[in-house]
Parts: structure tokens; sequence; C-alpha cells
């Protein structure tokens, strides 16, 4: 199953959050510039795992995820 985590990149004085998508301590994919709300992010990360969202899919659902914001 791949599990959806948050993930940090410093940005000026700002972290920068993202969600990475890991199957088997793998990376899959990873977008790195959703947001620097941590929060909302590790929401989102929450809701994909739970949802149990497929990597094939995974770009479009964050961008449906941010459009509801």
């Amino acid at each position: 199953m791949t599990k959806y985590i948050l993930t940090e990149h410093p940005l000026e004085e700002h972290l920068l959050c993202g969600i990475a998508a890991i199957d088997h301590d793998r990376i899959l994919d990873e977008l790195t510039d959703i947001s620097i709300d941590h929060s909302l992010v590790q929401r989102m990360a929450e809701t994909l795992t739970h949802h149990e969202v497929s990597i094939v899919h995974f770009r479009e659902v964050v961008e449906d995820l941010l459009a509801q914001v």
C-alpha cells in the first residue's frame, strides 16, 4: 500500500511542505512545493493515505484538494 508523508524543504525563512508517496521505503513520487502551511499539507497526506489513493492519481488528487482550500 502506498503511504503519503509530509516532507519539508527550506525556503528562505520558511519551510516549504510537500508530500512524498512511499511504498516499501521507496519514494515513488514527490511534490515538494505544495504550501508553507504545515497542518494543511499534513492533513492532505493523511487523507491520501486513509483513502488509499493510487499513485496514478496522486498529483491529480492533490490538485483537487488544493482547489477546495
